[in-house]
């Protein structure tokens, strides 16, 4: 098979679930088709098969949200997968619904949650009994109001190689995480931090290998205006690159755009 993994942008939410709970349920049903006795590691074969055969983070992670709440039993939990972007902020790229999405952007709408503690403090956190829980009000009024009666978060990923994410199962109804569910979850979500890890960190590599290229286009075209401006007043870089510092200070235009201005000055406006 082979590995297609591209970048991720960490706008896009959620993601087709639907799709993603298709495909994870396929998967799903061809492992348990072909050892029916594997186990814990049956679920490890799932994912790495589903890593190998996604497009996209946000597909693996729907996936694995889809994947997840189907072993737990379809329709008693909704789930949603939030990691930590290169830039350090949560975001969820791979939900089970849209309830779950829901859910996860109410806690990062008022910093505080289940899942936000479990991926700061790499705790395992449950809410019983979400309308009477007094750790995080906001959330807890909010979520609520949304119909969430129990919440369970577990992190993806231990302090020695760093939390890449959370693992997040919302339920309506209070009370509604079993001995079972809670151990099947912890399982799953050790089985899912390496994987998630592995997804995560090179879709990061390709993020951050395009904000270099942009940061290198940046640096040529102020490096371009430079010069028009050394040219037209006979200075040295320092003098010519003060020169625009101050407009672009005295504008309050980012320095690309005011060096960007210059060459368009000089040679006209881009065509582009």
């Amino acid at each position: 098979m082979t590995f297609r993994l591209r970048l991720f942008t960490t706008d896009g939410r959620a993601g087709p679930a639907a799709r993603y709970g298709n495909r994870a349920a396929r998967v799903g049903r061809e492992h348990q088709q072909h050892d029916e006795h594997a186990g814990p590691d049956r679920g490890l074969a799932e994912l790495q098969e589903l890593l190998l055969t996604s497009d996209t983070v946000q597909e693996f992670l729907g996936d694995v949200a889809a994947a997840v709440a189907r072993e737990l039993g379809a329709n008693r939990f909704s789930c949603a997968v939030t990691v930590r972007t290169h830039r350090r902020r949560p975001a969820t790229l791979g939900t089970s619904d849209s309830f779950a999405a829901a859910l996860d952007e109410v806690q990062y709408g008022q910093d505080q949650g289940p899942c936000l503690h479990a991926l700061r403090t790499g705790e395992i956190v449950e809410m019983i009994d979400i309308a009477a829980d007094r750790r995080w009000p906001r959330f807890a009024a909010l979520a609520a109001e949304q119909g969430t009666g129990s919440a369970l978060s577990l992190p993806l990923g231990t302090a020695p190689t760093g939390r890449v994410g959370a693992l997040n199962l919302y339920a309506r109804v209070p009370e509604a995480f079993t001995d079972d569910d809670r151990e099947r979850a912890r399982r799953y979500a050790a089985q899912a931090a390496a994987a998630v890890a592995i997804g995560v960190r090179l879709a990061q590599r390709a993020e951050l290998s395009e904000d270099l290229r942009a940061g290198l286009s940046s640096r040529a075209t102020i490096d371009q205006a430079i010069g028009i401006v050394m040219a037209q007043r006979r200075c040295d870089a320092d003098a010519a690159f003060a020169v625009l510092r101050e407009l672009s200070q005295t504008s309050n235009t980012k320095l690309r755009e005011v060096a960007a201005q210059v060459i368009a000055h000089v040679t006209g406006p881009s065509t582009d």
